[in-house]
Protein backbone atom coordinates (compact mmCIF):
# COMPACT_ATOMS: atom_id res chain seq x y z
CA UNK A 1 0.00 0.00 0.00
CA UNK A 2 3.08 2.28 0.90
CA UNK A 3 4.37 1.98 -2.31
CA UNK A 4 0.82 2.39 -3.91
CA UNK A 5 0.61 5.86 -2.69
CA UNK A 6 4.18 6.83 -3.66
CA UNK A 7 2.93 6.45 -7.21
CA UNK A 8 -0.07 7.71 -6.66
CA UNK A 9 1.33 11.04 -5.19
CA UNK A 10 3.83 11.55 -7.21
CA UNK A 11 1.90 10.82 -10.44
CA UNK A 12 -0.63 13.65 -9.11
CA UNK A 13 1.64 15.92 -8.52
CA UNK A 14 3.53 15.49 -11.76
CA UNK A 15 0.51 16.07 -14.04
CA UNK A 16 0.40 19.71 -12.04
CA UNK A 17 4.08 20.09 -13.38
CA UNK A 18 3.22 19.35 -17.19
CA UNK A 19 4.05 15.66 -17.13
CA UNK A 20 2.22 13.19 -18.44
CA UNK A 21 3.62 9.92 -17.38
CA UNK A 22 5.12 9.13 -14.27
CA UNK A 23 5.91 6.31 -12.61
CA UNK A 24 7.08 6.01 -8.68
CA UNK A 25 9.09 3.03 -6.59
CA UNK A 26 11.17 2.74 -3.52
CA UNK A 27 15.00 2.04 -3.81
CA UNK A 28 17.13 0.99 -1.06
CA UNK A 29 20.14 3.07 -0.57
CA UNK A 30 22.69 3.91 1.95
CA UNK A 31 21.97 7.49 1.93
CA UNK A 32 18.15 9.65 1.96
CA UNK A 33 18.26 10.17 -1.80
CA UNK A 34 15.97 10.62 -4.33
CA UNK A 35 16.93 9.47 -7.96
CA UNK A 36 15.09 10.03 -11.24
CA UNK A 37 14.79 10.03 -15.27
CA UNK A 38 13.21 12.57 -17.65
CA UNK A 39 12.27 13.44 -20.37
CA UNK A 40 9.60 15.44 -22.57
CA UNK A 41 5.95 14.09 -20.46
CA UNK A 42 7.11 11.14 -18.79
CA UNK A 43 9.65 11.12 -15.36
CA UNK A 44 10.81 7.64 -13.16
CA UNK A 45 11.60 8.29 -9.49
CA UNK A 46 12.88 6.22 -7.28
CA UNK A 47 12.61 7.09 -3.55
CA UNK A 48 14.56 5.80 -0.67
CA UNK A 49 12.70 3.14 1.12
CA UNK A 50 13.35 5.31 4.73
CA UNK A 51 10.21 7.08 4.03
CA UNK A 52 8.23 3.71 3.72
CA UNK A 53 5.15 4.14 5.79
CA UNK A 54 5.19 8.19 5.65
CA UNK A 55 2.10 9.80 5.70
CA UNK A 56 0.66 10.57 2.44
CA UNK A 57 1.65 14.24 3.09
CA UNK A 58 4.88 13.70 3.58
CA UNK A 59 5.45 12.12 0.28
CA UNK A 60 3.19 14.90 -1.54
CA UNK A 61 5.65 17.30 0.03
CA UNK A 62 8.78 15.32 -1.26
CA UNK A 63 7.42 15.02 -4.52
CA UNK A 64 6.42 19.23 -4.86
CA UNK A 65 10.27 19.57 -3.50
CA UNK A 66 11.30 17.44 -6.43
CA UNK A 67 9.40 18.55 -9.13
CA UNK A 68 10.35 22.11 -8.21
CA UNK A 69 14.00 21.46 -8.76
CA UNK A 70 13.52 19.88 -11.56
CA UNK A 71 10.86 22.91 -12.63
CA UNK A 72 14.23 25.39 -11.61
CA UNK A 73 11.35 27.20 -9.56
CA UNK A 74 11.93 28.92 -5.96
CA UNK A 75 12.75 26.52 -2.95
CA UNK A 76 10.04 26.51 -0.95
CA UNK A 77 9.55 24.93 3.03
CA UNK A 78 7.32 21.88 2.91
CA UNK A 79 6.87 21.43 6.61
CA UNK A 80 5.55 18.28 6.77
CA UNK A 81 8.40 16.50 5.11
CA UNK A 82 10.39 18.29 6.91
CA UNK A 83 8.71 17.83 10.75
CA UNK A 84 8.41 14.34 10.27
CA UNK A 85 12.47 13.76 9.44
CA UNK A 86 12.97 14.90 12.44
CA UNK A 87 11.14 13.22 14.81
CA UNK A 88 12.42 10.91 17.47
CA UNK A 89 10.22 7.89 15.48
CA UNK A 90 11.65 8.37 11.99
CA UNK A 91 15.42 8.08 13.59
CA UNK A 92 14.54 4.96 15.56
CA UNK A 93 13.46 3.27 12.65
CA UNK A 94 15.76 4.24 10.00
CA UNK A 95 19.15 4.33 11.43
CA UNK A 96 19.68 0.68 12.55
CA UNK A 97 18.98 0.12 8.50
CA UNK A 98 21.52 2.95 7.65
CA UNK A 99 24.38 1.66 9.96
CA UNK A 100 23.48 -1.78 8.99
CA UNK A 101 23.86 -0.71 5.08
CA UNK A 102 27.06 1.45 5.85
CA UNK A 103 30.21 -0.80 5.20
CA UNK A 104 33.37 1.27 6.12
CA UNK A 105 32.25 2.13 9.97
CA UNK A 106 33.96 0.64 13.06
CA UNK A 107 30.77 1.21 15.26
CA UNK A 108 32.95 2.48 18.20
CA UNK A 109 33.79 5.63 19.78
CA UNK A 110 37.01 4.29 20.91
CA UNK A 111 40.10 3.93 18.55
CA UNK A 112 43.32 2.96 19.41
CA UNK A 113 44.97 6.34 20.66
CA UNK A 114 41.84 8.47 21.02
CA UNK A 115 38.23 7.92 22.11
CA UNK A 116 35.65 10.42 20.29
CA UNK A 117 33.47 10.91 23.26
CA UNK A 118 36.73 12.48 24.60
CA UNK A 119 37.10 14.94 21.93
CA UNK A 120 32.64 15.54 22.24
CA UNK A 121 33.16 16.04 26.05
CA UNK A 122 35.90 18.73 25.36
CA UNK A 123 33.69 20.57 22.93
CA UNK A 124 30.99 20.71 25.71
CA UNK A 125 32.99 22.22 28.40
CA UNK A 126 34.58 24.71 25.67
CA UNK A 127 30.67 26.05 25.32
CA UNK A 128 31.11 25.45 21.51
CA UNK A 129 28.35 22.91 21.75
CA UNK A 130 25.36 21.50 23.62
CA UNK A 131 24.89 17.71 24.74
CA UNK A 132 22.91 15.56 22.28
CA UNK A 133 22.26 12.02 23.30
CA UNK A 134 21.16 11.23 20.11
CA UNK A 135 24.25 10.92 18.06
CA UNK A 136 26.32 8.18 16.95
CA UNK A 137 29.84 8.66 16.78
CA UNK A 138 32.27 6.26 14.71
CA UNK A 139 35.57 6.08 13.39
CA UNK A 140 36.06 4.63 9.93
CA UNK A 141 37.49 0.83 9.35
CA UNK A 142 39.93 2.47 6.79
CA UNK A 143 41.76 5.19 6.86
CA UNK A 144 40.33 7.85 4.37
CA UNK A 145 42.42 9.70 2.50
CA UNK A 146 40.53 12.41 1.20
CA UNK A 147 37.90 13.16 3.61
CA UNK A 148 38.89 13.25 7.19
CA UNK A 149 35.28 13.33 8.31
CA UNK A 150 31.18 12.26 7.44
CA UNK A 151 28.18 13.04 8.46
CA UNK A 152 24.95 12.04 7.80
CA UNK A 153 22.88 14.82 9.30
CA UNK A 154 19.65 13.09 8.92
CA UNK A 155 20.38 9.66 10.53
CA UNK A 156 22.50 11.95 13.09
CA UNK A 157 25.63 10.02 12.46
CA UNK A 158 29.23 11.11 12.64
CA UNK A 159 31.93 9.45 11.41
CA UNK A 160 35.73 10.24 11.52
CA UNK A 161 38.59 8.92 9.74
CA UNK A 162 41.70 6.56 11.32
CA UNK A 163 43.84 9.10 10.23
CA UNK A 164 43.03 11.51 13.28
CA UNK A 165 43.41 8.05 15.19
CA UNK A 166 47.17 8.19 16.39
CA UNK A 167 49.20 9.65 19.00
CA UNK A 168 50.83 11.91 17.44
CA UNK A 169 47.56 13.65 16.28
CA UNK A 170 47.24 16.94 18.38
CA UNK A 171 43.56 17.16 20.25
CA UNK A 172 42.94 20.66 18.94
CA UNK A 173 42.61 18.85 15.30
CA UNK A 174 40.60 16.03 15.99
CA UNK A 175 38.47 18.32 18.13
CA UNK A 176 38.29 21.13 15.27
CA UNK A 177 37.31 17.75 12.83
CA UNK A 178 34.42 16.74 14.85
CA UNK A 179 33.36 20.40 15.67
CA UNK A 180 32.93 20.64 12.12
CA UNK A 181 30.50 18.01 11.64
CA UNK A 182 28.89 18.51 14.54
CA UNK A 183 27.56 21.82 13.47
CA UNK A 184 25.90 19.77 10.39
CA UNK A 185 23.76 18.56 12.79
CA UNK A 186 22.86 21.66 14.45
CA UNK A 187 22.27 23.36 11.42
CA UNK A 188 19.14 20.05 10.43
CA UNK A 189 18.42 18.59 7.11
CA UNK A 190 16.96 20.65 4.68
CA UNK A 191 17.52 19.25 1.10
CA UNK A 192 17.04 22.86 -0.05
CA UNK A 193 19.13 24.61 2.16
CA UNK A 194 21.00 27.16 0.49
CA UNK A 195 23.94 29.30 0.50
CA UNK A 196 23.62 31.39 3.17
CA UNK A 197 23.76 28.57 5.96
CA UNK A 198 27.34 27.83 4.18
CA UNK A 199 28.33 31.03 5.16
CA UNK A 200 27.14 31.13 8.58
CA UNK A 201 28.82 27.76 9.28
CA UNK A 202 31.95 29.47 8.49
CA UNK A 203 31.48 32.32 10.90
CA UNK A 204 30.58 29.50 13.48
CA UNK A 205 34.08 27.24 12.64
CA UNK A 206 35.67 30.56 13.03
CA UNK A 207 34.88 30.59 17.15
CA UNK A 208 37.13 27.53 17.46
CA UNK A 209 40.02 28.76 19.83
CA UNK A 210 42.69 26.94 17.58
CA UNK A 211 41.14 27.42 13.97
CA UNK A 212 44.07 28.64 12.51
CA UNK A 213 46.06 26.28 13.82
CA UNK A 214 43.64 23.31 13.32
CA UNK A 215 43.82 24.91 9.55
CA UNK A 216 47.52 24.36 9.20
CA UNK A 217 47.22 20.93 10.16
CA UNK A 218 44.66 20.44 7.71
CA UNK A 219 46.29 21.30 4.79
CA UNK A 220 49.66 19.99 5.96
CA UNK A 221 47.94 16.62 5.54
CA UNK A 222 45.92 17.29 2.50
CA UNK A 223 42.31 15.93 4.16
CA UNK A 224 39.15 17.69 3.68
CA UNK A 225 36.39 17.98 5.37
CA UNK A 226 32.75 16.69 3.80
CA UNK A 227 29.59 19.35 4.63
CA UNK A 228 26.94 16.84 5.47
CA UNK A 229 24.89 14.19 3.72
Amino acid sequence: MSEVMLNKVFEEVGREHGYDSITAEFGVFKEFKVKWKRSMGWAEFEVSDYLKGAPEEVLRDLAEMIFDRIGRKPNAERKAFKNYVATSEFLENTRPKFLARSRNMSHTTEGESKDLLDSYRRLIDMGLVEEDKDIVFTWTLKDNRRKLANTSVLMKVITISRRLDGEMVPDCLLDYVLYSQLLNIEDGFDPMRGDESKEERKSKLREFPQREEAEKMLKKIGGGLDESE
